[in-house]
């Protein structure tokens, strides 16, 4: 059974409840990462009373801080890049021939090569000044050059927003494959607030970056969904219409979404609401794509001016 469909026992156990006992709100410890309560990292200034580390924030706008400090100036435009690119692949090591083609795509080898030395080396600097006085500053460089390829130290105290927002995904996915529902949605919630905004949202044109943002936005919306379908199902009919409008905000031609709002604003009693929320949707998917409501829509419509309970 799905989250959403009757009978799940969502209402009864109180979903919005189980936020305070989430795995992921308890104290998390990712490998070589901050052990924190990720509730209070969901925006950079949450983040402020965490004195050792990195902060990381990949989803929207790029933001890096070390405790109650941004990283505002970076000595280098490429070795911001540099970090990206190696935040992004963490997990592994990246060989120097890679970093140069991400980076410098257009560049002759020998002169890419020149250029990522200086961005590492600034890299390097950006990163110590940011952790002076903390455990992150070491005898050891921050960024590791070893066997050919460049790797984020793993002893760097590093806490990164996507990889939480995955964790969210993928451990919502299991909770509710096992029949957790309400821990599952508890979950999704704690997902959807760290996604700010897009991956990298501010180098959409890097082409490394096309592919796990689609990723991440199709898990995104995937989520929001799941969270409004289980508020309806709960009864919480308000919250339900607010992730609505925000997959309406994603993809204003998804169809179902409008389904949904009309259902809740009809449950509430505001059938004039229901009623306009349908010609939105007629007239926005006649604008964008020339085609009438599917006759799933037009029945709610139909249930609506017979003054039918949805």
């Amino acid at each position: 059974m799905t989250i959403g469909s009757a009978g799940t026992g969502i209402a009864a156990r109180g979903w919005r409840n189980a936020w305070a006992t989430a795995p992921v709100e308890t104290q998390v410890a990712r490998p070589g990462g901050v052990a924190v309560a990720v509730r209070d990292l969901l925006s950079p200034a949450d983040g402020a009373q965490v004195r050792h580390g990195f902060r990381v924030y990949c989803l929207g706008s790029f933001e890096v801080w070390q405790g109650p400090n941004k990283l505002g100036s970076w000595r280098s435009i490429k070795a911001k890049s540099v970090f990206k690119y190696l935040i992004a692949q963490r997990r592994r090591r990246v060989p120097k021939d890679e970093l140069m083609e991400a980076v410098w795509p257009e560049c002759e080898p020998h002169s890419a090569s020149d250029s990522l030395k200086v961005a590492v080396h600034s890299l390097r600097q950006t990163l110590s000044d940011g952790s002076k006085g903390n455990q992150a500053s070491s005898e050891r460089s921050p960024i590791v050059f070893m066997e050919s390829s460049y790797t984020i130290n793993p002893q760097l105290e590093l806490w990164v927003d996507v990889e939480e927002f995955e964790q969210c995904w993928k451990e919502g996915r299991r909770l509710e494959v096992m029949g957790n529902h309400s821990e599952a949605l508890a979950l999704y919630e704690l997902g959807e607030k760290l996604y700010r905004g897009d991956y990298f949202e501010d180098d959409v044109y890097e082409e490394w970056t096309f592919l796990r943002r689609e990723a991440l936005k199709d898990a995104y919306l995937t989520i929001v969904g799941k969270l409004a379908h289980g508020g309806m199902s709960a009864g919480d009919f308000e919250g339900s219409i607010a992730y609505c409008h925000k997959l309406l905000d994603r993809d204003p031609c998804c169809e179902h979404v409008y389904r949904d709002l009309i259902r809740c604003y009809s449950r509430l009693g505001h059938r004039t609401r229901a009623l306009a929320w349908y010609n939105v949707c007629l007239q926005t998917l006649k604008k964008a794509l020339d085609i009438e409501p599917d006759r799933d829509t037009k029945d709610l419509h139909t249930r609506l001016l017979a003054g039918e309970s949805l």
